[in-house]
């Protein structure tokens, strides 16, 4: 960076008798001023050890004094080749998944390019952001802990080891996911805290209560063995029925609740069904519950159903329904699973700490900072085994060029050996 210069002050003029020599004095004055740059073209000015060290153009050797040759005083500033600077990345994208965050961006085609810095911070505050590694190729994944927020930062570092400037001030942001056990038992404890867990799962007195309680189905029962002394079944039910008519339409609400007991066997069922007839077109459905006294069961027959949260004004844009069954399909806004099997899947975006695959098929483009296999084969143009062992073969002519570890062979399109590096005798 440069300094300030201090202003010099102007020559004087000669003051003196002798016209020769004023006339000597004149001339070095005219000329000292053309090399301060006081007068005449700026390319006449002289630059002196003093302006390139303010300019970082050299620097001075550890040492130097005023009576060292200038030539061994100074150094350069920058590498042989000159320093190289890169510009700002950009369109960092950040994808987290459960104990890491996989970055992505753009900018690595820049001239001068060597290698991306990632920079991260618990806070969108990038004087607190601390360095994590770096990447060659424009992807990276950060090793981070579950359910945590992060900001991240990169910058470009150039061929001489210059680095850039950050892509943003502003962080971009990436929350991990939280296990989906940990919320499955931190969600179970809840539930089971929670009042309605304890009132479904409270016993219903009047079931196997004391033939002493009032309406019990013991005390039921026994009025009716009263009554009816070979008795060994009970059964009671309510149906309710609200309909409307108009000509040929009809609409009708039936709510039906039954209870059976019959010898070792019961039964229980609640269920709520509609019924519409418009034209001559019939539409039922309904929902229900029912125990065979050893599951209970739970069963919606509709067209389309749905779940929302309380207070959620969901005919807002940003708004959309967690869980949605429409025309046969099921629709999951977000979902945590910690296990899933899937048949086939079609899937815009992932982001996964680990694949496993039997055979991985990629259409476009593949970008990967480490790739690490058995053996390596690219249309049987370029292939390297397990032992490292590489042949690279061209698309036209049939030529190749094997490298294996001791040696380089390399053939013409007719497999003649045209040239051999390293150990000759292999």
């Amino acid at each position: 960076m440069s300094k300030t210069k201090t202003r010099k002050p102007p020559l004087p003029a000669a003051r003196t008798a002798d016209q020769g020599l004023k006339h000597l004095l004149d001339g070095a004055r005219e000329q000292l001023m053309r090399w301060r740059g006081d007068t005449g073209s700026l390319r006449d000015r002289v630059v002196t050890v003093g302006d390139l060290v303010d300019s970082e153009v050299v620097k001075l050797r550890d040492g130097w004094s005023d009576r060292s040759p200038t030539e061994s005083a100074i150094e350069p500033t920058a590498d042989e080749g000159g320093e190289t600077s890169v510009g700002a990345l950009d369109s960092l994208q950040t994808s987290p998944v459960f104990e890491e965050v996989i970055l992505t961006w753009d900018g690595t085609n820049q001239e001068n390019y060597a290698l991306t810095e990632i920079w991260r911070s618990t806070e969108d505050n990038l004087g607190t952001a601390v360095f994590r590694g770096t990447a060659i190729a424009a992807v990276f994944a950060d090793n981070a802990t579950p359910g945590e927020t992060y900001y991240y930062w990169i910058r470009a570092v150039s061929d001489s080891g210059q680095p850039g400037s950050f892509n943003a001030t502003a962080g971009t942001k990436a929350t991990t996911k939280q296990r989906s056990q940990f919320l499955l038992d931190e969600l179970s404890g809840q539930i089971t805290e929670s009042e309605l867990y304890q009132d479904l799962n409270d016993r219903i007195d009047l079931v196997d209560g004391p033939e002493s309680l009032t309406g019990s189905v013991n005390a039921r029962v026994a009025t009716e063995k009263t009554e009816r002394q070979n008795a060994d079944d009970a059964l009671a039910s309510d149906v309710s029925t609200v309909q409307a008519n108009v000509d040929d339409n009809t609409a009708a609400i039936q709510q039906r609740s039954e209870v059976k007991v019959d010898g070792g066997e019961v039964s229980a069922q609640y269920d709520l069904r509609l019924q519409t007839t418009v034209d001559g077109q019939l539409v039922m459905g309904g929902f229900g519950l029912a125990s065979d006294g050893s599951s209970v069961e739970a069963g919606f027959n509709v067209d389309r159903f749905w779940i929302g949260q309380p207070g959620v004004d969901y005919s807002q844009e940003s708004k959309r329904f967690p869980f949605l069954v429409d025309g046969g399909v099921t629709y999951i806004d977000e979902a945590m699973i910690r296990e899933a099997s899937i048949g086939s899947a079609q899937i815009a975006e992932l982001a996964a700490e680990k694949i496993n695959a039997g055979t991985i098929d990629v259409a476009v483009n593949l970008t990967a900072a480490e790739i690490t296999g058995g053996s390596l084969d690219i249309n049987n143009k370029f292939t390297v085994d397990s032992s490292g062992n590489a042949d690279i073969r061209s698309g036209t002519s049939g030529a190749r060029m094997e490298i294996k570890n001791d040696v380089v062979k390399v053939f013409d399109g007719n497999g003649t050996l045209r040239v051999q590096l390293g150990n000759l005798n292999a």
